[in-house]
């Protein structure tokens, strides 16, 4: 059996959620399989603000879905609530903001360079995308276009609830 992410030891000149700095890395623990990676979060810099907020230069979230398939989002600036600072502990909401994409990939082994490897099953761009961690919620409040092979579409004012314990998507409604 793997190692338990959440009892791996920290490198003490790692950046962390807590003291910020440069090439920041957050490996985040898949909550029924402590040794599975569920998402990382990257960052070229990430600096403590207030009430433990968290300001991002060129974010990065990859979350790995058991069913093989991979989401990246990246932008230009973010920031994140981290209610706790327990090892194991994961934002409770965040905001991307400037030159948002996100991309979904077919990825069965939870590696990045794997996942980079092949196409991307759907691309996405907006100017926002706000995430509440405690509703489930990912909204995205500006103007968006999305791509794949199926085709395309556009929109404003979408909100998408996800079901984090069975793995799906509930509920989409878009404004516009």
């Amino acid at each position: 059996r793997p190692p338990d992410i959440k009892a791996a030891p920290g490198n003490a000149d790692q950046p962390t959620m807590f003291r910020g700095g440069r090439n920041f890395e957050l490996t985040l623990a898949d909550r029924d399989d402590p040794s599975r990676r569920a998402g990382l979060i990257t960052a070229a810099q990430a600096d403590p603000g207030e009430s433990r907020t968290y300001i991002f230069q060129k974010p990065e979230v990859w979350w790995f879905a058991r069913d093989g398939k991979a989401l990246r989002f990246r932008a230009d600036r973010g920031q994140a609530y981290m209610p706790s600072e327990e090892k194991g502990s994961r934002p409770e909401s965040g905001t991307f903001q400037d030159n948002v994409v996100f991309e979904m990939y077919a990825c069965a082994s939870g590696r990045i360079d794997d996942a980079l490897k092949g196409p991307a099953l759907l691309t996405g761009t907006t100017t926002r995308i706000v995430y509440d961690g405690t509703l489930n919620e990912i909204d995205l409040p500006e103007p968006f276009e999305i791509q794949g092979d199926w085709g395309s579409c556009a929109g404003a004012g979408a909100v998408v609830i996800v079901n984090e314990m069975k793995q799906r998507l509930d509920r989409l409604r878009v404004e516009k």
